[in-house]
């Protein structure tokens, strides 16, 4: 998989000269207002042809002098809470402004590789608690994580969102991230509390340490658990399942048959924990495909690759890069329905094979054509349409801005063949 990416776009298209046998996009002037601004986020038009997540827009004699802009993002509203220290009336010493302003920074960072158009947006970081109050948000300093520790989730729940919101900082319009403390040895760094039940949620984060690693500062492996935490929130489930190395009655480490995430483009896995560490990159090829990694092809290694270096997998400790195109499926599935509350704007999909009776807002249910998800997207924009590989031979008006992007299973072009 391709990890690097140019994201920039092109411009308002304006005074193009519109010959009569060009196929091309016509850019429609709004009432009152300028011209509608077409929005590329993968290359300037004159390279516009590239590899992976290509959009190549048939414009032909129809532009003249295109200037670059900021591509449209669709932005997650994160808000950000420190839960001080009953004794000292401070949070962790960790937890400093400067914490969540790299952990969205870093995690933007990585939301650029899955080619979405998602992006982070900080927009509140406060701290509670250190008041007399029966249910103060400090009561959950620090987080006692044990056996019943989904028992204690659901409580601070409870207190955060039902209860006491006010008193918590709850922001019904943001992804709430409460950072406390975790007891040491509980090898609990977060967690997102009901994050797959369809209700509102939130994830509570260690702040009190975060070490550096042989590829990230401190602060950038925080932006990577943090973004793990809220790829739950968008329903992605662990690669392994809940399937965990096992140690048998003579000390032996095992590994047990690999679990699974129900998607079908990520390949059966297996977590390591603590001391059990059995499973390897050679375990995940030889279970999958009956041979070791350098032997396989590049098909193969290249899903190998995709667990082992997965944002849902526990491997190669914070070296998060990959996400799926089903995971993203799915993240962009919820973002459009359960978690809409929390996002700008909403992402269309249209396919080749998809109906324009559809809604466009899941990835089983795609528009057929580009004109049909461009009326469907919000007049003041701040939506993405995305296009499935193809070729779509369609004329286009567009009335609204909005961003077009490819997804990466393959180019998809707009215009003539």
């Amino acid at each position: 998989m391709n990890d690097t990416i140019s994201g920039l776009t092109s411009a308002a298209l304006r005074g193009a000269t519109q010959p009569a046998d060009a196929h091309f996009i016509t850019i429609k002037r709004g009432p009152g207002g300028p011209p509608a601004a077409l929005k590329h986020p993968q290359a300037p038009l004159s390279k516009i042809t590239k590899t992976h997540c290509l959009l190549t827009l048939a414009l032909l004699m129809a532009i003249t002098a295109p200037r670059r802009a900021d591509a449209q993002f669709i932005w997650i509203d994160v808000s950000y809470k420190a839960i001080v220290d009953p004794a000292t009336g401070q949070p962790a010493a960790y937890v400093t402004p400067h914490l969540p302003q790299e952990a969205v920074r870093f995690g933007n960072a990585m939301l650029a590789r899955y080619r979405r158009g998602y992006r982070l947006r900080l927009v509140e970081y406060f701290w509670i608690g250190g008041s007399d109050h029966p249910r103060d948000p400090s009561r959950w300093y620090p987080f006692l994580v044990g056996p019943n520790h989904e028992l204690l989730e659901e409580e601070f729940r409870s207190d955060a969102f039902t209860n006491y919101p006010a008193l918590y900082g709850w922001n019904p319009s943001a992804l709430n991230v409460f950072l406390t403390v975790f007891p040491e040895g509980t090898g609990k760094s977060a967690f997102c509390a009901e994050c797959d039940s369809g209700r509102l949620s939130d994830y509570i984060a260690d702040g009190r340490e975060c070490n550096a690693s042989t590829q990230f500062t401190a602060e950038e492996n925080f932006g990577a658990r943090n973004l793990h935490e809220t790829a739950h929130y968008f329903y992605l489930k662990h690669t392994h399942g809940s399937t965990a190395c096992i140690t048998n009655t003579s000390g032996l480490c095992l590994a047990p048959v690999p679990g699974d995430d129900d998607l079908t483009d990520t390949l059966g896995d297996v977590q390591n924990v603590g001391d059990c560490t059995c499973w390897t990159v050679e375990n995940l090829s030889w279970t999958n495909f009956n041979k070791g990694y350098g032997a396989l092809n590049a098909t193969e290694r290249e899903l190998v690759d995709n667990v082992w270096f997965n944002l849902m997998s526990y491997h190669e400790t914070f070296g998060y890069s990959r996400l799926t195109e089903q995971q993203l499926d799915l993240w962009t599935d919820i973002a459009n329905s359960f978690r809409r509350h929390v996002l700008s704007g909403v992402t269309l999909y249209v396919s080749l094979e998809g109906n324009d009776g559809y809604s466009g807002l899941t990835s089983t249910t795609p528009k057929r054509h580009v004109a049909a998800a461009l009326d469907a997207a919000a007049p003041g924009g701040g939506d993405i349409v995305l296009l499935r590989p193809g070729n779509y031979d369609e004329r286009v008006t567009l009335t609204r801005p909005a961003t077009l992007r490819a997804t990466r299973a393959g180019p998809a072009s707009l215009g003539r063949p």
